[in-house]
């Protein structure tokens, strides 16, 4: 794992540690190369068709492999990490925070790779997220990097859904990282998500919040996982390619004091170093 994904690792464990929080982190070093289902508390029950794996670099340093050469509408049977102690407006717990790099598993273009990765609840059957990163490949010079948020404009009913982009022509083959703070707000369709591309200046949008108030039966969801997830439109990549996910790191805790966000804004920078290891 590189230093400076340490320091933001420990950073966040600081900033957080004093408030309660729930942490997860991994770099992946530790698995055994193959399927992730089931390591170390990952999701049990993937499905067999989708392309993933702990894939071993050399040298002792693994990533998270995932392409979309098999996708569906489903959720529950995509990888997803351990649970932590949940985030939400009725939890005490009201802040959620996650961090990962990824880069492309080849310098060469795959088009139509689309790959979501989500702050999600790990429970059976549901499709309960809450905003989406989109890393996609749609022609063109390099990746798309987007966050996905839903905002009612009044006449679009429950499909609301507003792709925010982050970044284009993003380089191939090489490391970058994202990272989220998403604040459950009490109130209607008013939670806040301050999402950040390689370090750069964060951007602030919402949540998937106002869609569960729009579908009726169905309430607003907690978060305590990080779901990684493919698409039934998108099976044009290259089978033991797609991305390379490493530096995964998720917490719960209460909104912290101003200190805290300083320690995370220098995890972030940290990450933000991370370069191609090969």
């Amino acid at each position: 794992m590189p230093l400076t994904a340490r320091l933001f690792t420990l950073a966040l464990a600081l900033g957080v540690s004093s408030w309660g929080a729930s942490v997860y982190s991994t770099n992946f070093d530790s698995m055994t190369p193959g399927s992730i289902a089931g390591q170390e508390g990952w999701n049990s029950s993937i499905n067999s068709s989708i392309d993933q794996s702990i894939k071993a670099l050399g040298g002792g340093d693994n990533v998270f492999q995932m392409s979309d050469a098999f996708g569906s509408l489903s959720f529950a049977d995509y990888p997803y990490g351990p649970a932590i102690t949940s985030s939400g407006e009725s939890d005490p717990n009201n802040l959620f925070q996650m961090s990962l790099s990824f880069e492309t598993a080849t310098a060469v273009p795959q088009p139509g790779l689309l790959i979501g990765v989500s702050p999600y609840q790990d429970q059976a059957g549901s499709a309960n997220r809450q905003g989406s990163f989109f890393i996609g490949e749609f022609g063109g010079d390099g990746l798309v990097v987007a966050w996905q948020d839903w905002e009612n404009n009044g006449t679009c009913g429950s499909s609301c859904f507003v792709n925010h982009i982050l970044a284009t022509n993003v380089t191939l083959g090489i490391s970058h990282t994202l990272s989220l703070s998403l604040d459950f707000v009490p109130g209607a369709d008013n939670d806040v998500a301050t999402v950040s591309f390689d370090g750069g200046a964060p951007g602030t949008f919402g949540d998937y919040e106002g869609y569960y108030a729009a579908v009726p039966g169905i309430p607003s969801p907690d978060v305590n996982s990080v779901l990684f997830k493919t698409f039934s439109s998108n099976t044009s990549t290259t089978p033991g390619q797609g991305l390379y996910f490493d530096a995964l790191s998720y917490s719960s805790s209460s909104t912290p004091e101003p200190a805290t966000f300083v320690l995370f804004g220098l995890g972030m920078c940290g990450l933000g170093l991370i370069r191609r290891r090969r």
